[in-house]
């Protein structure tokens, strides 16, 4: 709404459990958290799975413990954002009827 770019601080208010996680895989090695990822993000949509990628050919691109501060910038900007676009379009249209963009 603002244009400020979010960042996964921004995740704690909505979903406390998933900033913890992603707090945990800043702050420790993938390897010891048993974690292999991919700069992909998956959704459920009237019970499909969706894979999204984060990245072209994201899915096919392993988060390392040098580059996943990329990949949590990317999917909270996915899940924040991206995700919900329609939704966030919506209300900014019916928000600017009352109060102009400007």
């Amino acid at each position: 709404m603002l244009g400020i770019p979010v960042t996964y601080h921004d995740v704690e208010g909505m979903n406390p459990e998933y900033y913890k996680n992603l707090q945990q895989i800043l702050q420790y090695s993938l390897d010891d958290l048993g974690l292999e990822l991919a700069f992909c993000a998956e959704a459920s949509a009237f019970g499909k799975v969706e894979i999204e990628d984060l990245i072209p050919n994201g899915r096919n691109i392993a988060v390392t413990d040098s580059n996943k501060m990329d990949y949590v910038r990317l999917v909270t900007h996915h899940r924040m954002t991206k995700s919900i676009q329609p939704q966030i379009d919506s209300f900014l249209e019916g928000f600017h009827d009352l109060v102009p963009a400007e």
